[in-house]
């Protein structure tokens, strides 16, 4: 007697059914961990230019007169358009905090700025040395 099998059994459905499970998932994980990364890069190149900006804030109270910005100790808070802010936190855009630390550095008599921007998921800085010129 022969006996021929039609179709397909319940055990080659199950495991095909189960590959495409693990493919999807793998597919859907892989989309989320890509997004999540497009996201916090650009932040990261968002929150670089509010740095870049800030330290061409601080560039332009450098210019203005070197006894003043000597005179800089400590923090500066930097908002939005370079103004000047009683607050760091969510100062640009509503959402970064950007802050300006001065050091003076008496050996090398110059002005050591780093120039921090903030967000929930990270942070960026900038360092720069300012000397009167």
């Amino acid at each position: 007697m022969k006996h021929r099998l039609k179709g397909q059994t319940l055990v080659e459905i199950i495991v095909v059914v189960g590959v495409i499970v693990v493919l999807t998932t793998a597919l859907v994980i892989l989309t989320t961990y890509s997004l999540k990364n497009s996201r916090v890069s650009k932040l990261r190149s968002q929150a670089m230019k509010y740095a870049a900006e800030g330290m061409e804030y601080v560039r332009q109270k450098r210019d203005t007169g070197w006894e003043q910005f000597q005179a800089l100790d400590g923090s500066l808070c930097i908002g939005d358009g370079g103004e000047q802010s009683a607050s760091c936190e969510e100062n640009v855009n509503n959402f970064f905090e950007r802050k300006a630390t001065f050091t003076w550095n008496e050996t090398d008599n110059r002005m050591d700025v780093v120039v921090t921007v903030s967000w929930p998921e990270g942070e960026t800085t900038l360092r720069s040395f300012f000397t009167r010129w």
